[in-house]
């Protein structure tokens, strides 16, 4: 299934105007951003509509192998993002966002399961460096007795970077910047990767330092 759902939204990509790219789950009045994350640990892909420039509606579609269960999660979801505090300084900007969404789940086996969706970001930037922090729950457990033994989703994300040189708006910007990820238990994953971004369209590519594990992330604001 989430080889069809994500070849759905390339062609919506192909369909709709650009106007501008920030990586944050809310965006100005009134726009449209399409943010998909991908690596060989998970995919995580969320389309939203800004209404305010503190609050979002959002889809999310997210999908997971979990080796320990020997099954592929996958979930869809609906939900709200919201800002919940902003730094401004001359210089540098922080944010602080609260992301929630119920879904189901369709999960081999626990196909049509509840899940809901709770995600915490935190970011500081300025225009030569960056620093970011994540955090996201899938709770899968319900109060009946078939929950036993289903564990809840987590992923916990930490990122610094910087730029190698200071482009404008209207120029193509780039970034150095080094995750680490860890999804439920596993290992941390530490992952270098180039960030770019031109007007509306930013996008990164990395590859893990244990090797064989590419990331690609996008987001475009329509």
């Amino acid at each position: 299934m989430h080889k069809t759902f994500t070849q759905s939204f390339f062609i919506l990509l192909l369909s709709m105007g650009l106007t501008r790219a920030q990586a944050h789950p809310t965006s100005f009045q009134g726009a449209w951003s399409l943010v998909n994350e991908s690596s060989h640990m998970g995919r995580h892909t969320m389309f939203t509509y800004s209404h305010r420039y503190w609050l979002a509606s959002a889809l999310h579609y997210a999908y997971f192998p979990l080796e320990e269960e020997g099954l592929e999660y996958e979930m869809a979801a609906v939900g709200v993002n919201t800002l919940l505090k902003r730094w401004n300084r001359p210089t540098s900007q922080g944010n602080f966002y609260l992301s929630l969404a119920q879904g189901r789940e369709f999960t081999q086996g626990l196909s049509g399961r509840p899940v809901s969706l709770v995600e915490v970001d935190l970011d500081w930037e300025d225009r030569r460096y960056y620093i970011a922090t994540g955090y996201t729950r899938h709770f899968r457990q319900s109060f009946d007795s078939d929950s036993v033994g289903i564990s809840d989703i987590e992923v916990k994300k930490l990122r610094m970077g910087f730029a190698p040189y200071l482009g404008e708006f209207t120029e193509l910007n780039t970034w150095f910047i080094m995750q680490a990820m860890q999804v439920n238990q596993g290992s941390v994953e530490l992952t270098p990767l180039l960030r770019f971004y031109y007007r509306n369209a930013l996008w990164e590519i990395g590859s893990s330092l244990k090797g064989g594990g590419f990331l690609f992330n996008f987001m475009l604001h329509m």
